[in-house]
């Protein structure tokens, strides 16, 4: 095992096969093969939509309360599948997003280094737009709206420093004050590509 080793965790909700199928297909692409999976469902008909050698997590939508309740779900995984190592980093992804290049993850390993370090990088927009913008990775500034869960990649050993809440704008709540107490390196790369926003929507 090489280090570091990365860990994808994705929330797989109903009505998204054919963009799920893509998000596979990205990570199936990867030159950096050092990586595992986890994905959330919160219906029984996904399970037949994950591969077998990604691990599954069945998880119930009553389970959490709130608009974004979704959010739930990357508690239980990284709190779940993600474990404490020297060796392991973690970020999220969600189906309906994929990795912008198949060099994706062995471009951004190379800075996964500081195990006392979170890691920002970018992610891009169907109109073309980068979240955060390189301006914002130029100032090291977090500003809501201007960044994504899947921004964010952090050690192992934080996945219980910090809950993501189940309400409107938590997730950059969560990225906000965990950057602004961790040393933290900002890195000009798009890690994902997502193309639209379409919450609790079907996609196919």
């Amino acid at each position: 095992m090489t280090d570091p080793q990365i860990i994808i965790l994705i929330r797989l909700s109903k009505g998204r096969k054919k963009v799920f199928e893509r998000c596979v297909q990205s990570l199936r692409s990867q030159t950096f093969q050092d990586f595992n999976v986890a994905v959330s469902i919160d219906d029984p008909e996904c399970a037949a939509w994950v591969p077998k050698d990604f691990q599954l997590f069945s998880l119930a939508k009553s389970s959490f309360s709130g608009d974004f309740f979704y959010n739930g779900y990357c508690n239980v995984l990284k709190s779940a599948y993600v474990p404490i190592s020297s060796k392991h980093w973690f970020f999220f992804l969600d189906c309906d997003d994929y990795l912008a290049t198949d060099d994706a993850l062995e471009r951004i390993a190379q800075h996964l280094k500081d195990p006392w370090q979170a890691v920002v990088c970018q992610m891009s927009r169907a109109d073309g737009k980068l979240k955060p913008s390189d301006e914002l990775m130029n100032s090291r500034h977090i500003i809501s709206g201007r960044v994504g869960l899947p921004c964010l990649i952090l050690r192992a050993q934080y996945k219980t420093t910090l809950e993501i809440g189940t309400e409107e704008n938590s997730d950059f709540q969560w990225i906000k004050t965990l950057t602004d107490n961790l040393a933290t390196k900002f890195v000009k790369q798009v890690l994902v590509h997502s193309p639209q926003r379409n919450y609790g929507k079907s996609l196919d």
